[in-house]
C-alpha cells in the first residue's frame, strides 16, 4: 500500500518547521557565527537558497514572489549596499579601514548577510502560504507551537519559583541555549533574554485564533498569554500591549467605550506592574528605558547630519550619537536620566552588543531618510492589510510600538513572519472578493 501525502500536507509540514525554527531563537551556533547563528533557521538556508533556484527555472513569476513586503526589503538592501560604498570609499580614502577592532568592510558584508536571510526567509514564507492556500492551516499550526510555548513556560515558572521541587539554580531548557551552563531568572522561553518573547507570545496567539470556533481553544491561547503577563518581566512588552490596547481601543471601539478601555489598561499597569516595582525593578527600568529611548533618539537625530544614513558603518556613528544624545539627556533631566548601560558601551571600546533597540532608529541610521520612509511604508502597509481584522489590527499597533521601542526588527522572525501572514491574508481575501464580484 503506497502512503500518498498530497503537496498541501508537505508545504504544511515544511511551515511548521519554519515556525518552530522561528520560535527557537538561542542556537548553539550563536556562539560560533554571531547573531545570525540564534535561530535553526541558519541551517535552513541550503533549503531555501535551493527554493531560489529551483523557482527560478519553473516560475515564470519568481521575482514577484514574496509581494510589497519583499520588495521593501529588497529595496532596504539595494539602498544599504549604494550608501555603504559610498561611506567606505570615503573612509578608505583618508586611510581607514577599520573602527574598534573591526573591518568596516567585513562589517557591512555581514550586516548586508542578514538582510538577504530576511528576504529569503520572507520569498519562502510567502510562496509556501501561496501553496497551502488555507489561513485555517496557518492558525492550526500557530495553534501548536502556542501549545509548546505554554509546555516550555510553565516548566520555566516552576524551576524559577518552586525551589522545593527543583533546589538547583534554574536551569529550564538550559540544553536548548547557546550558554547552557549559564542561569536565567526570568521568563525567555527558548530566546537568549526575556525581550525577545513578546514578539512569538502576542503573533501566534492572534494568529491562532484566527477563523476557529472553539471554545477550548480559546481558553487555552487565552490561559496561556495570562500566565505569561503574569509572570513575564519584559518591559518593552508590557508597554507595548498596554499602548496596543489603548490605540486598539480608540480605533475599534464607539467613543462611549473609551473611557473603560482606558480604565481596563490602568488596572493592568496597577495589578500586573506597580505591584512588582521595587526599587531594584525600578533602577532596572530606569536603566532599560533610558537605554531605548537614547537609542531611538540618537538614531532620529542622526537623520540631520547624514540624511543618507551611514550604511554598514552605522556602528560607528551609533556610539558617537548615543554618547551625544546622553548627554543631552543628562543636562536636561539631570539624576533622572539613567544612562548607565549607554556608559558600559561608551567605555567598552568595542562593537560588541552596540545596537539601537529600534526598529525605526537603526534603519534612520542606517538609511536616513530612506529608512525613516521605508520603516513608515512598512507600518501603513501593515495597517491596510489588517485593518479590518479585530486580531490582526491588534497585532498591527502591537508590532508598531515593538519596532518603536523596543526592538529593531533585523533578527525578530516573529515579526518578519506576522508582516508575511498579513499579507498573505489580506491578498487572499481581496482575490475572494474579485471572483465573487
Amino acid at each position: 500500500m503506497k502512503l500518498k501525502v498530497s503537496k498541501k500536507k508537505l508545504y504544511s509540514i515544511w511551515l511548521f518547521i519554519l515556525m518552530l525554527t522561528i520560535i527557537w531563537q538561542d542556537f548553539y551556533l550563536s556562539t560560533v557565527i554571531g547573531r545570525i547563528g540564534s535561530t535553526p533557521l541558519v541551517v535552513l538556508c541550503p533549503f531555501l537558497l535551493a527554493f531560489e533556484i529551483y523557482t527560478a527555472f519553473t516560475n515564470k513569476k519568481w521575482l514577484t514572489i514574496g509581494g510589497d513586503i519583499g520588495l521593501l526589503f529588497v529595496s532596504f538592501l539595494a539602498l544599504f549596499l549604494i550608501v555603504s560604498c559610498v561611506y567606505i570609499s570615503f573612509t578608505v580614502f583618508f586611510g581607514e579601514i577599520s573602527y574598534l577592532g573591526e573591518n568596516i568592510i567585513v562589517k557591512t558584508l555581514k550586516q548586508s548577510v542578514y538582510y538577504i536571510f530576511i528576504i529569503l526567509l520572507i520569498r519562502n514564507l510567502d510562496n509556501t502560504l501561496t501553496k497551502i492556500d488555507s489561513e485555517k492551516i496557518v492558525s492550526n499550526l500557530s495553534f501548536y507551537i502556542i501549545l509548546i510555548l505554554f509546555v516550555v513556560l510553565l516548566v520555566e515558572i516552576m524551576e524559577i519559583n518552586k525551589n522545593w521541587i527543583w533546589p538547583q539554580k534554574p536551569s529550564a531548557w538550559n540544553f536548548l541555549h547557546s550558554n547552557r551552563h549559564e542561569y536565567y531568572w526570568r521568563i525567555r522561553l527558548l530566546t537568549a533574554e526575556s525581550s525577545f518573547t513578546g514578539t512569538m507570545v502576542m503573533f501566534f496567539s492572534l494568529l491562532s485564533l484566527l477563523y476557529t470556533k472553539s471554545k477550548l481553544r480559546y481558553f487555552v491561547v487565552i490561559f496561556f498569554f495570562l500566565v505569561y503577563l503574569f509572570n513575564t518581566d519584559s518591559k518593552g512588552f508590557l508597554l507595548s500591549f498596554i499602548l496596543a490596547f489603548i490605540l486598539y481601543i480608540i480605533f475599534k471601539i464607539k467613543p462611549k467605550y473609551l473611557l473603560f478601555g482606558i480604565l481596563i489598561a490602568g488596572i493592568i499597569f496597577t495589578f500586573f506592574i506597580v505591584p512588582y516595582l521595587s526599587p531594584e525593578k525600578i533602577h532596572s527600568y530606569s536603566v532599560s528605558l533610558m537605554t531605548r529611548y537614547t537609542g531611538l533618539i540618537a538614531g532620529l537625530y542622526s537623520v540631520i547630519f547624514h540624511p543618507i544614513g551611514t550604511g554598514g558603518l552605522n556602528y560607528v556613528y551609533t556610539l558617537n550619537y548615543l554618547d551625544e544624545v546622553s548627554k543631552i539627556t543628562k543636562v536636561i533631566l539631570g539624576d533622572f536620566a539613567n544612562t548607565a548601560e549607554i556608559q558600559i558601551y561608551l567605555e567598552r571600546g568595542s562593537d560588541k552588543n552596540i545596537d539601537i533597540k529600534s526598529t525605526i532608529g537603526h534603519w534612520a541610521i542606517t538609511l536616513g531618510v530612506f529608512g525613516v520612509g521605508l520603516y513608515i511604508y512598512m507600518c501603513y502597509k501593515l495597517i491596510i492589510y489588517n485593518k479590518s481584522n479585530s486580531y490582526l489590527l491588534f497585532g498591527t499597533f502591537f508590532f508598531i510600538f515593538m519596532t518603536i521601542f523596543v526592538l529593531p526588527i533585523e533578527m525578530e522572525y516573529p515579526c518578519i513572519m506576522f508582516l508575511v501572514v498579513s499579507q498573505f491574508i489580506y491578498l487572499k481575501n481581496k482575490n475572494q472578493l474579485v471572483h465573487e464580484s
